[in-house]
């Protein structure tokens, strides 16, 4: 999970359901990235794609409506939260354009762990009901790159913690001190005639709340043993469900992380294997390949060979060709699959170099007897900038597809100018043929791994 264009939802739903199955006093998880101004927009794109709706980075106005957030020099927006039902109004809102939730961030990437907020109010909450954040930092490289958030309701954590402990007849008052003064953050009792028989401190993250409890006259007498214990065992229960939430949720991130630097290191040296032995099969085959083609030109250039000779010469050259195109091919496909594929850009005439590409696959045409035809507009330019080797593989393979798959009628190539803005022109290679065609069903599978569209029956 550490790159959030690169996780889908169904991920992150799935890295956070468990905690939701075991521990119910988490009101929302959520992953915040860290996204610099100038990626705003593209952020934003992407993130539409990626949700599947209108996606924009929000703050809140003076009125509290939310609007499109100001610039500023860093974003911190809900990017996925689980779970979407009842905090929707969450996705987009930027945890940098409220002050307490930067104070918590600033100390979540100084400390680099687990950080909570003072009480806050959610944005996707209209009720004022006391709330927190803790903001769990997560790396890249050694750089802390997003925060896994853990959404908490006062109420609704404490009225977890509590569940196994009767605590009928017994009042209570959870706060936190917030600059010298005394700020409550759930109640129940009467808190004004009051005689506190316990006082315990919650460690909350980097925060402290103070728990004092009082119970009534006649839950005293009858439990004036158990009281104590009671409250010692509630304060416990708060400090060690919180605890256990953030060690799990820790644990998972760092045992995601750890397997994906693993997966990413063996990838890596694969792909590494992969590329040398492709780049010495290369060499290893090219050397008497071009062996075996010089040859056969010498036996070409000799005028004193029967015609049968000279025509199975030239067979011998195509499938030479053909074997050579076959390295370069997979030679391609290491250097992409390891990002080494370098584009070389260089002038080329687009209407010669179609005829030297149609004079390879001649023979091979009328050898079944099919006509082999090409075109060019005339307003396509007669030079263009690319690379050449790159334009011959196109036009090779739409070829070499078409002629296998057709047995009457004819192949045509054509090219066309699709769009020219000033120096720069698109244009347009299309392969026509009478050949076997394509399915409805196999145009969606085309693009599939050694998937051909037919099925061959070989005898």
């Amino acid at each position: 999970m550490e790159n959030s264009q690169k996780t889908t939802i169904d991920e992150f739903k799935s890295y956070t359901s468990h905690i939701f199955e075991s521990h119910k006093g988490i009101h929302a998880l959520e992953w915040i990235p860290i996204v610099e101004s100038q990626n705003r927009d593209y952020f934003e794109e992407k993130a539409t794609e990626v949700i599947g709706r209108k996606y924009i980075i929000r703050e809140r106005n003076e009125l509290g409506d939310l609007v499109p957030a100001s610039k500023r020099d860093k974003y911190y927006p809900v990017y996925f939260l689980y779970p979407e039902r009842g905090n929707e109004k969450a996705y987009g809102f930027d945890l940098g354009s409220q002050p307490d939730r930067v104070d918590a961030i600033k100390k979540a990437l100084r400390s680099n762990s687990a950080t909570a907020t003072k009480a806050i109010h959610l944005v996707q909450e209209s009720q004022k009901a006391p709330a927190f954040l803790v903001f769990v930092p997560v790396q890249k490289s050694n750089i802390v790159n997003s925060f896994i958030l853990g959404v908490f309701k006062v109420k609704e954590l404490v009225d977890v913690a509590l569940r196994s402990v009767s605590v009928e007849g017994l009042n209570y008052e959870i706060y936190e001190q917030r600059n010298g003064h005394k700020n409550i953050l759930l109640k129940k009792g009467d808190s004004e005639k009051k005689k506190v028989l316990f006082s315990h401190e919650v460690k909350v993250a980097n925060e402290v709340w103070y728990i004092n409890a009082w119970p009534d006259q006649d839950y005293l007498l009858a439990n004036k043993s158990w009281t104590t214990w009671i409250f010692s065992t509630v304060g416990l229960l708060l400090t060690g469900f919180f605890g256990f939430v953030l060690l799990t949720t820790l644990g998972k991130e760092m045992q995601i992380q750890r397997e994906v630097d693993k997966k990413t290191e063996e990838l890596k040296k694969v792909n590494n294997m992969k590329s040398t032995f492709y780049a010495n099969m290369s060499h290893e085959i090219r050397t008497p390949m071009n062996g075996i083609l010089g040859m056969t030109d010498l036996i070409l250039m000799n005028k004193n060979i029967d015609s049968e000779t000279k025509e199975l010469a030239q067979v011998i050259k195509n499938c030479g060709h053909s074997l050579l195109t076959i390295v370069n091919d997979v030679l391609d496909y290491s250097k992409i699959t390891s990002g080494k594929l370098v584009i070389e850009k260089h002038d080329v005439e687009i209407r010669r170099t179609l005829d030297e590409v149609i004079s390879l696959f001649r023979s091979q045409a009328n050898e079944k007897g099919i006509e082999l035809e090409s075109s060019v507009d005339e307003d396509v330019p007669e030079m263009i900038s690319t690379d050449i080797v790159r334009f011959k593989q196109i036009i090779n393979n739409l070829l070499s597809n078409a002629i296998k798959f057709t047995s009457l009628g004819s192949v045509k190539v054509h090219i066309s100018l699709e769009e020219k803005i000033e120096d720069e022109a698109n244009i347009n290679i299309s392969v026509q043929d009478t050949g076997i065609g394509l399915s409805s069903e196999s145009l969606e599978k085309i693009l599939l791994v050694f998937y051909s569209g037919r099925v061959f029956n070989h005898s």
